[in-house]
Order: C-alpha cells, then sequence, then structure tokens
C-alpha cells in the first residue's frame, strides 16, 4: 500500500494567497511580467511580498504603469508576520490608501 503524497501548505503561504485574494477583491489587478500587481485610481501600482530571511511582508510602490514595467518600485514600511492576517491587512490598506492621496 503506497502512501498518498500531500503538499504541504505554510501558514506563510496561505497568508500571503489570502491577502492577495482580498487585495484583488479590494484593487484594480495588473499582472506584470510574472508578479501580480494592484492599480490605484491615481495610476500608483504597488505590489507586496516576503523578502528572504525575513519575517515581514512589504508592499513596494511604481509611480504609474510604465514605472512598474521597468521594475521602478520604491518600498514601503514592513508589516511584521507576527501581527496576523487582519492587523497586517488593516495596516496595509492604511498605507496604500495615503500612498493613493499623496500622487
Amino acid at each position: 500500500m503506497g502512501e498518498k503524497k500531500t503538499t504541504k501548505k505554510w501558514p506563510i503561504d496561505e497568508l500571503l494567497q489570502n491577502l492577495e485574494n482580498r487585495m484583488a477583491n479590494r484593487y484594480a489587478q495588473v499582472d506584470i511580467e510574472s508578479d501580480r500587481c494592484y492599480l490605484l485610481p491615481n495610476g500608483v501600482v504597488f505590489k507586496f511580498y516576503r523578502p528572504l530571511g525575513f519575517l515581514s511582508l512589504v508592499i513596494e510602490y511604481a509611480d504609474n504603469l510604465e514605472d512598474a514595467e521597468r521594475s521602478l518600485f520604491e518600498d514601503g514600511d514592513p508589516f511584521p508576520l507576527v501581527w496576523g492576517e487582519e492587523r497586517i491587512f488593516a495596516a496595509m490598506v492604511r498605507e496604500i490608501e495615503e500612498e493613493a492621496g499623496d500622487s
């Protein structure tokens, strides 16, 4: 009897997927190369990721689609993973909305 292999899903993978889904429900989604990005009404593009070796998420912003396509992103503040999904999402939305108002 062979054992059935299952792919273990790590909590960070699930957190990232949940946040991506929530962002897609709130903001227009655009794919730039292999990155899932989001477009704000003022033309600012953002994406988020977990830097290797860090226990946090970071949002990166580009002033417009052209800059995003040229990978001209600037980092926002880090969001520690220990905060949990709800607090991270709320803090990310606050930062994003501030960025949307600044341009």
